[in-house]
């Protein structure tokens, strides 16, 4: 992650606990995080920009924020991101 610089990140749960995450585009190695053992469609809150288990916030500015009903696939997320980086001249 670099500072003051706009950058396209995107998490994908895969079904097997894990969520991969994915850096302007591509796969960052090594920074899958724990995901949840199960899902549910229910009505829970989802945190984005806080971590409720220790109260920590992003503190910086973000221009969009998407939620889909599937897990998208490396070449959707590279697909999004360079349809959207002239936008932020990257």
């Amino acid at each position: 992650i670099r500072y003051n610089t706009w950058q396209h990140c995107v998490g994908v749960f895969n079904g097997t606990n894990n969520i991969l995450t994915y850096v302007d585009g591509k796969l960052s190695v090594g920074a899958a995080a724990a995901g949840p053992s199960t899902t549910t469609d229910d009505s829970s809150i989802i945190y984005i920009g806080s971590e409720t288990a220790t109260g920590g916030s992003f503190h910086g500015k973000m221009t969009s924020v998407k939620i889909y009903n599937r897990a998208l696939s490396a070449k959707e997320i590279s697909q999004n991101y360079n349809a959207q980086r002239g936008r932020f001249g990257v």
